[in-house]
């Protein structure tokens, strides 16, 4: 998943820790230029997440949004890779009729911040897991880590072992 970090302070259309921040995209792992007349110093790519999942959460709509491409030097690459194979947890939960897939190292913290109705599991994984749990559910995918709740979903988490 795509972190967005997001400051709120602007003033005048540009965000106020924009030269602090060496106008770079304050998203996890991103290497891009934010867009100095962005209300928050996001790149277009992550300004486009962002934007699809405030449709998501304020409209209950989807917009239609492709993550961005990268190029990243070694260092972040090294660190991306650490990150994919921390082990953690994947969980599922339903909001209504979307179900998100995510992943945390501290599920009970992180759903504190998650909208949703209902726990349907949490069990042990990567965040490689998670995103090949997302890749295998695609089509379903509304935006983000969101997904249309489907019979092929829900009889894949009736099948996971007991939610810890």
């Amino acid at each position: 998943m795509t972190k967005v970090v997001l400051r709120v302070n602007a003033h005048k259309g540009r965000h106020a820790d924009y030269d602090l921040l060496n106008g770079m995209c304050t998203a996890e792992c991103c290497s891009a230029q934010a867009s100095e007349d962005a209300p928050v110093p996001l790149c277009p790519d992550h300004m486009r997440i962002a934007f699809a999942h405030y449709l998501i959460s304020i409209e209950g709509r989807a917009a239609e949004v492709a993550e961005p491409d990268t190029y990243e030097d070694e260092q972040t690459q090294a660190y991306r890779s650490s990150v994919l194979t921390t082990v953690g947890f994947v969980y599922f939960v339903r909001f209504s009729d979307r179900i998100k897939i995510g992943w945390s190292g501290n599920p009970s913290a992180r759903l504190k911040n998650v909208p949703h109705d209902e726990v349907l599991a949490i069990i042990p994984g990567t965040m490689l897991d998670e995103r090949k749990l997302h890749a295998v559910f695609a089509r379903h995918r509304v935006v983000g880590e969101w997904f249309k709740l489907n019979q092929d979903l829900l009889d894949f988490i009736a099948a996971l072992p007991a939610t810890l």
